[in-house]
């Protein structure tokens, strides 16, 4: 796809309740698209803006790696979620490449350099296949 030269990373996460911790599983995509828009809105006190990021996927960034729905995905056994991924309303994803991540570094994730998914789209079945995400 034209235009896909970012680093980005998806920042999975779950309960694990077994350890009774939350961990956070990041996954790295090569070949990636991402541009933000700034969206304003009519209200009763005057206009509300804010910071939408439109980011693209070309499945050949997945190298492979199984995608899952949400849904899918969070029924799945922690050594299964750990090799594949998803893309949940409320996860994030960071510009840039990421390994591991703290919950305390994921708690104070700044805007910018990283976005929380509000939805997606799944285009693998068309002439260019990926998934299209928006954030904020």
């Amino acid at each position: 796809m034209l235009g896909c030269n970012k680093t980005i990373t998806i920042v999975n996460s779950y309960h694990n309740s077994d350890t009774d911790e939350d961990v956070y599983l990041c996954h790295t995509f090569y070949g990636c698209s991402w541009h933000a828009q700034r969206m304003s809105r009519p209200e009763t006190n005057g206009l509300s803006s804010a910071e939408i990021h439109k980011l693209r996927i070309p499945v050949a960034s997945a190298a492979g790696m199984p995608f899952y729905h949400s849904q899918a995905w969070d029924a799945l056994p922690p050594a299964v979620k750990a090799k594949s991924w998803t893309l949940a309303p409320g996860s994030k994803i960071i510009a840039g490449q990421v390994d591991s991540i703290t919950p305390r570094q994921y708690a104070v994730l700044a805007s910018g350099s990283c976005v929380t998914i509000l939805g997606y789209h799944d285009n693998r079945g068309t002439a260019m296949p990926h998934w299209y995400v928006e954030g904020e």
